[in-house]
């Protein structure tokens, strides 16, 4: 299922960000990587000025007699809380409506890539980003233990961006493919990938693959 958000990656950021896809092996974060900032700003969004103006209106006596720290500490959930609405109904809809993810079987869901999955990521690990912000710069009110857990879940989630062809290996053996050729295809789908070409930085919309049906070994 191609990515269902309508605008693709400014070329210039989807470019910056190749670099560190590839340094990372990160391969298919340049196609997301506008979303992954959009969400934290996003998010960001919400706890500085739509908490405080919706909760102050909803809760007029309470939220607005509490202390600086309190309302941070309320804002911060709220954030949480809108971003597991999000995301949650997000993933059951791709999860009903993808096509492709139903025809993989439990590897290809692990290291397969669809435009459609890679946006969840980015919402997701978004969230993550800016929630390693917050933990960074208010650690005196959080403490350590969530700025290790946003540390931890922001590498969980980007690990989702390292699918590619590694899994070949599934067509490979049904086929009886030899290793060198195996070597081989992996290498030009590899290339193909990581290469910062106008179809691939520009139009994530237009990328999704799945192990076994990506690549023809006939």
């Amino acid at each position: 299922m191609l990515d269902p958000f309508p605008f693709a990656a400014p070329p210039l950021l989807s470019l910056l960000s190749q670099k560190i896809a590839n340094y990372t092996s990160l391969h298919t974060l340049n196609l997301h990587i506008h979303e992954y900032l959009g969400a934290a700003l996003f998010y960001h969004s919400i706890c500085l000025y739509i908490s405080p103006y919706v909760s102050a209106k909803l809760f007029p006596l309470s939220y607005t007699q509490l202390s600086s720290r309190t309302k941070l500490n309320w804002n911060v959930h709220v954030v949480s809380l809108v971003q597991s609405v999000v995301i949650n109904t997000l993933a059951l809809w791709v999860i009903w409506v993808d096509e492709e993810r139903w025809a993989m079987d439990f590897r290809e869901r692990i290291w397969g890539y669809t435009g459609a999955g890679g946006l969840v990521q980015a919402l997701a690990g978004g969230y993550f980003v800016w929630d390693l912000w917050v933990s960074t710069v208010h650690i005196d009110l959080f403490g350590w233990g969530p700025l290790a857990h946003a540390i931890s879940a922001l590498y969980v989630f980007s690990l989702g961006y390292v699918s590619h062809g590694i899994l070949f290996a599934r067509s490979a053996s049904a086929l009886h493919i030899s290793r060198a050729e195996l070597t081989h295809a992996f290498s030009v789908h590899s290339s193909t990938i990581m290469a910062p070409s106008s179809s691939s930085t520009s139009s994530p919309r237009h990328f999704s693959t799945s192990i076994g049906s990506s690549t023809n070994f006939t």
